[in-house]
This record gives structure tokens, sequence and C-alpha cells, in this order.
């Protein structure tokens, strides 16, 4: 079970609970986050594990703070599909199982981000 799985429930837990969260707290929280996270990406195109937490922190973001302020980290990441998913989607074609495991993350990424692929 990943990290964002694990918050997502708790904060599910917390939800049916009736304990009140700072909605506003959290999309500023994963806003930054996800910046971060697409800046990682940017920075270091190899590192599938960056790819594949940015999938699940854009997840937890779609599902937790629709209305968050993510038109950055939207720029971030078109730069980053612009960029390079032209050459891993080839690399993926061609059998590499790292280059198709970062495309389905940023895919992934993409999708909650509503930024069409």
């Amino acid at each position: 079970e990943s990290d964002f799985t694990a918050v997502s429930a708790a904060l599910d837990d917390l939800d049916s609970e009736g304990v009140p969260l700072d909605e506003e707290g959290l999309a500023y929280s994963l806003s930054h986050l996800l910046r971060r996270l697409c800046e990682a990406v940017l920075v270091s195109p190899e590192d599938t594990a960056a790819a594949s937490v940015l999938a699940e922190a854009a997840a937890l973001a779609h599902r937790r703070a629709p209305g968050a302020d993510l038109w950055t980290v939207q720029n971030l990441l078109f730069a980053a599909l612009t960029e390079l998913l032209p050459e891993r989607r080839a690399r993926a074609n061609n059998g590499d199982a790292a280059a198709a495991a970062w495309v389905l993350s940023l895919e992934t990424a993409a999708s909650h981000l509503n930024l069409k692929v």
C-alpha cells in the first residue's frame, strides 16, 4: 500500500467520523507537492519512481482537492509531456519496461489533472 493510498484512506475515515478538515489547506499542500513532483520529473526524467509518485499524488488531488489551483502544475506537466513523452513512448514501444512505466505514470497524472495527452 502506498503512502497516498494510506493518506486517502485516513482522510476517508476522518470524513466518515465527521471530523472537519481544512480542505483549503489540503488543496494548497497538494498543489505545492504536485509542483515539486513535476519539477523533479523534468529535472530527472529517468526517475520512474518520481513519475509514479506524481501519478499517485495527482490521483489524491483529483479525489480530495478538486478545487485546487493546479494551473502551474498543469503547465509543468504539459512541458514534461511535450518534451519527454514522444521519446519515452518510442522506447516503450521497443520493449523498454521502465519507459512504459514512466509513460503510464505521466498519462495517469495528466488524466487526473484534466490534461489531454
